[in-house]
């Protein structure tokens, strides 16, 4: 499922795995949430304007098309934006790694 969730050109989802792993290839991402997740994942990239509805919205079916469109027409810079925030989170994640292991090399270790 990975490996055709980052070979798509777009993605429409309620889920947030599908939405990161898909982002990691630079796939425009159209949320549709139903969680704090996705509110929160688009907010951090600031999407929430473009790529961010909620399952309740009585207008989704319209808004979903319209949004889909402007990702379309916008593809090219959303995907510079998705690519520099996940080199961003994964650069985060690697500086915690290494706090995190040489925190346990200095640490004593318990009897």
């Amino acid at each position: 499922m990975t490996g055709v969730l980052r070979e798509l050109s777009a993605l429409v989802t309620s889920r947030y795995h599908a939405a990161v792993l898909s982002m990691e290839r630079g796939c425009p991402v159209a949320a549709v949430s139903m969680d704090e997740r996705l509110d929160s994942l688009m907010k951090e990239l600031a999407f929430e304007q473009d790529h961010l509805l909620h399952v309740n919205d009585a207008e989704l079916g319209r808004r979903l098309y319209r949004m889909l469109m402007n990702a379309d027409a916008q593809r090219e810079a959303t995907r510079e934006k998705i690519f520099l925030y996940t080199d961003e989170k994964k650069q985060e994640l690697e500086r915690m790694g290494v706090f995190m292991k040489e925190y346990l090399e200095k640490k004593p270790m318990m009897k």
